[in-house]
């Protein structure tokens, strides 16, 4: 009785909350479309409010990907086969088990992935040195030495990231030479890389370089496939969901949608590109071709695909007690490389690539 009331006093506040949202952020009824074409059939401000307003009370938050899913243009989209974000996390959370599923771990934690890849025999980047402060672990020899003997005796072409961290955070290019030290392609000091790194475990790994078909949609940044998977119980076998590409752009050395880049779908049997490229609300719209290196997206065909899918079937099998994984995935000149994986992964890019996961959601989830 008492957790029904807390739940419910607590979904009151919830929705509270976001109600105050939609009626301060002007923008939430008043955004710009992504689909200008069709600005005969755009809803009136009054329209989408009320919309909005229906989201909250059903589902208890707006909706962010309102425009991203076309919602504000009357007919595009069918939105009963929308998943909203927060039934599908409650859902997610809820098949995870995360607080008994140890497996779970092993994705949550990038030192313990690159681990179990490694033992398991599932190509990733070679893990260089762990480092805590100013101590560096090596992997190699299997000893600490400073921070500072790190810089002076190694050449490492690596990233380096926050064991823990998650879109993009605490992740930085960083090579080192004779001494000399290259954070996301500018020289920096031992100074300015210690206060990079001075809160939190970072683990360096080694820098893996793409294929060129792949560089030549972006060079700056490793431009990664992220293939969704999910372990059926009922038929003992993995599933693919629909797969979208992440693509860095400007000066970007990361590829990842949240600070900027951008997302397009990747069609799962094919391998091939969709037409259209979305950036994350507050960095743009939609583009049909790389803002800064032309290529078109519409049937760009990523290569290894099927290798990539292979590679992820192969690794989801022995790791079974985990409902579902968002794995990024970097293809070199010779094949497919897992990045990592991600139990917390997200529905929304993949509606927002694809199209609504209702149907998928209600099959598999």
């Amino acid at each position: 009785m008492i957790r029904a009331i807390k739940k419910s006093l607590i979904g009151i506040y919830c929705r509270a909350k976001e109600l105050k949202k939609l009626l301060t952020d002007k923008t939430i009824a008043n955004g710009a479309s992504y689909f200008p074409e069709y600005a005969d059939r755009r809803k009136n401000k009054s329209r989408i409010f009320f919309d909005q307003l229906k989201n909250i009370i059903r589902y208890g938050d707006v909706n962010d990907f309102y425009y991203l899913y076309g919602f504000d243009i009357k007919g595009l989209r069918d939105e009963k086969a929308y998943v909203d974000y927060a039934v599908f996390r409650a859902r997610r959370e809820e098949l995870m088990h995360k607080n008994t599923n140890p497996q779970v771990a092993i994705l949550r934690d990038k030192f313990y992935f690159s681990i179990v890849s490694e033992a398991l025999g599932f190509r990733s980047p070679r893990t260089i040195a762990v480092i805590t402060g100013d101590n560096v672990y090596l992997f190699a020899s299997r000893k600490t030495i400073s921070l500072e003997d790190f810089v002076k005796n190694n050449n490492v072409d690596s990233y380096v990231k926050l064991i823990d961290g998650e879109c993009a955070n605490g992740v930085f290019q960083v090579q080192i030479k004779n001494g000399e030290i290259l954070v996301d392609g500018t020289d920096s000091s031992i100074d300015n890389f210690k206060k990079l790194i001075e809160k939190g475990k970072f683990l360096v790994q080694e820098r893996i370089y793409q294929h060129e078909k792949m560089g030549a949609l972006y060079p700056k940044a490793t431009n990664s496939v992220r293939i969704t998977s999910l372990y059926d119980k009922k038929s003992n076998e993995v599933v693919f969901l629909p797969c979208f590409l992440k693509i860095g752009l400007g000066n970007m050395t990361v590829d990842n949608w949240a600070i900027g880049g951008l997302i397009v779908g990747l069609d799962v049997e094919t391998g091939k590109l969709r037409e259209w490229a979305y950036y994350k609300p507050g960095y743009g719209k939609k583009t049909q071709s790389h803002p800064d290196t032309g290529v078109v997206f519409k049937d760009f065909e990523v290569p290894f695909f099927k290798e990539a899918k292979e590679l992820i079937r192969a690794y989801h099998s022995q790791l079974k007690e985990v409902h579902s994984i968002g794995w990024d995935i970097t293809i070199t000149p010779d094949g497919p490389c897992i990045i990592e994986g991600n139990d917390n992964w997200e529905i929304s890019a993949l509606q927002v690539t694809n199209h609504g996961m209702r149907k998928e959601f209600e099959q598999y989830m």
